[in-house]
């Protein structure tokens, strides 16, 4: 019985800081997920600023 209680308690605190632990590289996916489509955003903008640049330089020339 208190051998059950034991192994109960570790338990319990080998699940919360696995669950800790889960959920700290979750938040660490998100972010990098999220600089991701950042930096795609930002690089799709600029191909096409510099797209447009180049058709209006080689309509004006």
């Amino acid at each position: 019985s208190v051998l059950v209680l034991i192994i109960l308690i570790v338990f319990v605190i080998l699940a919360k800081r696995y669950k800790y632990r889960v959920r700290e590289n979750e938040v660490n996916i998100v972010q990098i997920v999220d600089d991701h489509y950042q930096r795609y955003m930002e690089q799709e903008e600029q191909y096409n600023s510099d797209r447009n640049n180049d058709i209006h330089y080689s309509i004006q020339y």
